[in-house]
């Protein structure tokens, strides 16, 4: 789990290929950072919201890149 202060996606995408299973912002409260070790711990991911987010806009950007839309259409 990285915890930073860093939410731009060069920042989150290095600590991924390095291997970690959760992105925490700094000013997470407590409760999320004990979530975010509890999640970790058995198996799964975790990542702030605004992580989350940068996530998600940089996985639409790679599809768009290679061509691939919305089967929903």
């Amino acid at each position: 789990i990285i915890l930073s202060v860093h939410s731009d996606e060069s920042y989150v995408l290095r600590a991924l290929t390095a291997g970690a299973r959760g992105y925490l912002l700094k000013d997470s409260a407590e409760t999320e950072v004990v979530s975010a070790v509890r999640a970790v711990h058995q198996g799964n991911s975790w990542f702030s919201p605004a992580i989350a987010k940068t996530l998600l806009e940089e996985h639409v950007r790679y599809l768009r890149k290679r061509g691939l839309e919305d089967s929903y259409d």
